[in-house]
């Protein structure tokens, strides 16, 4: 379809309340909708390096030390979405935010139960447990 604003054509892609737009005319719209996902999950892991794990805030000069430390965010925040994936049943995309979350709700019911004098482990696979843990995440 050609759109004047654009003066090109596009071709357009709607998934439930999302429009996504192609200039490549060959793509189906399983493939666009690949690679708008894929873009995301880039975008994703930029936001989540420069929030939380200090990506960009290098204060250093000599290009070296700065591309160790992107490398070093970026490995890091890598590491901790691997990690959270052993622990998954499902694969799931989460946020370094909801992943902090779950594991400060971890911590706190594991005290807890253990200010309790009870095994924090027994407790762990209780649909309980998992619901408190998860309380206040949101996956993105």
């Amino acid at each position: 379809m050609y759109f004047p604003q654009f003066q090109r054509n596009l071709k357009i892609v709607v998934i439930d309340h999302s429009i996504l737009c192609s200039t490549d005319l060959n793509l189906s719209a399983q493939e666009i909708f690949e690679i708008y996902s894929a873009r995301f999950q880039i975008e994703y892991l930029f936001r989540d390096g420069k929030s939380h794990m200090g990506l960009g805030d290098a204060q250093v000069r000599k290009s070296c030390s700065l591309n160790f430390q992107n490398n070093a965010c970026l490995t890091a925040l890598n590491l901790l979405k691997l990690e959270h994936r052993k622990h998954q049943m499902r694969q799931e995309v989460i946020s370094i935010f909801s992943y902090k979350h779950q594991r400060y709700n971890q911590n706190l019911i594991d005290l807890v139960l253990s200010k309790l004098g009870k095994n924090p482990k027994f407790y762990k696979n209780h649909e309980w447990y998992i619901a408190l843990k998860n309380l206040g995440s949101i996956s993105s």
